[in-house]
């Protein structure tokens, strides 16, 4: 099998469906809202998009999973290593913060 194209397709997927699923999001209004600085802020479910610096988009889904050394909950994320779970959630300029409620009745 012929990897050599593989990762920058990949990273352009990312890429694209960060970009797709944050005009989903804001398009519905159903989701966004206000990201902070506070930890506490960030609930298990929540989407959290980052800037990875240069405009490369990143996105991560908020777990009930808390750090250790910080007591945050953690972020699953697959930044080209495979998925992970981390205490990334201030690690990026943070460009996102979604919530999904549930249809609109």
């Amino acid at each position: 099998m012929k990897t050599w194209c593989r990762t920058s397709r990949l990273i352009r997927i990312s890429g694209d469906g960060c970009w797709r699923i944050q005009t989903r999001i804001s398009t519905t209004g159903e989701c966004p809202i206000s990201w902070s600085s506070r930890a506490e802020d960030y609930a298990p479910g929540d989407l959290v998009t980052w800037d990875l610096g240069g405009g490369v988009p990143h996105i991560g889904i908020v777990v009930d999973q808390k750090s250790h050394w910080t007591g945050r909950y953690t972020i699953v994320h697959n930044i080209g290593e495979g998925p992970k779970i981390e205490d990334v959630l201030f690690n990026w300029k943070i460009t996102g913060h979604y919530r999904y409620f549930g249809p609109s009745l």
